[in-house]
């Protein structure tokens, strides 16, 4: 009986320290996880950049600090001019990337740039959101193709959306990037824009109509046209007018005499 206790004992103390062991263990791994740094991420709201670098070396020094191999082809784009950023047109179509990461602060930094290509690559809803957040910075933007990307949820339409309205994009290559019908209102979005005339231009042009339109049918014909221009020019106005459009405007009154001596 005191053999068995005895055992019973040791065993309970073996079970005590290896739960002892087992709880230090699980301390330590939590104290090491605390010293351990968060991965790099380039910082929007604050963003820590070397004003003195050139385009190529703080790309360079991007990758370095994520811990990737830099692409030449990217590299090669760039200029190495210290302090200077004269980047105008940046290609990043076709690497699948996955993390806009390495040209944050590239393009935060490149307020020059007019057009940029991403298409054909891989980025998730989180990495879309910080590149809206990165475009938003760039007030020269004419064209942008993000064709070929993931499709990204409906949301973020509405971001997108309102980024367009408010940049100066006047070539927006979307397919693939929201469902056919969103795409479509975004497209709208930036044909509108670049449509668009004030108010004031409207009724000029509607003015312009009305008076070209002498019968009033909403049509403008060949006639109507010919009149208005030669009362706008009435000393050689039809010799001018015949030599921009060709014998098929003539003045109004050799009108019929032209259609007589067509065979």
């Amino acid at each position: 009986a005191e053999c068995a206790a005895a055992a019973e004992c040791a065993a309970a103390a073996e079970c005590a320290a290896a739960a002892a062991l087992a709880a230090a263990a699980l301390v330590m791994l939590a104290a090491l996880e605390e010293l351990e740094p968060e991965p790099y991420y380039p910082d929007l709201d604050d963003p820590d950049i070397d004003a003195s670098l050139s385009d190529r070396a703080l790309y360079l020094s991007e990758c370095a600090k994520l811990q990737q191999e830099p692409i030449d082809f990217v590299a090669g784009q760039l200029s190495e001019e210290a302090g200077k950023h004269p980047l105008r047109v940046l290609q990043l179509s076709g690497l699948w990337m996955e993390s806009v990461a390495p040209y944050v602060h590239l393009l935060h930094v490149s307020k020059d740039l007019q057009h940029l290509f991403m298409r054909h690559n891989s980025l998730p809803p989180e990495e879309f959101e910080v590149l809206l957040e990165v475009l938003s910075g760039l007030p020269r933007l004419q064209s942008l193709d993000l064709s070929h990307n993931p499709m990204q949820p409906t949301h973020l339409s509405v971001r997108f959306s309102h980024f367009l309205t408010k940049s100066k994009i006047e070539g927006a290559f979307l397919g693939g990037l929201f469902p056919a019908a969103i795409v479509g209102r975004l497209d709208g979005v930036v044909d509108t824009k670049r449509l668009s005339i004030s108010p004031k231009q409207y009724q000029m042009l509607a003015q312009l109509f009305q008076d070209i339109d002498a019968d009033h049918n909403g049509v403008i014909s060949i006639q109507e046209l010919t009149q208005h221009f030669c009362r706008l020019f009435p000393d050689d106005g039809a010799e001018d007018l015949k030599a921009i459009v060709g014998p098929m405007a003539q003045p109004p009154s050799n009108l019929n005499a032209a259609a007589r001596a067509r065979p």
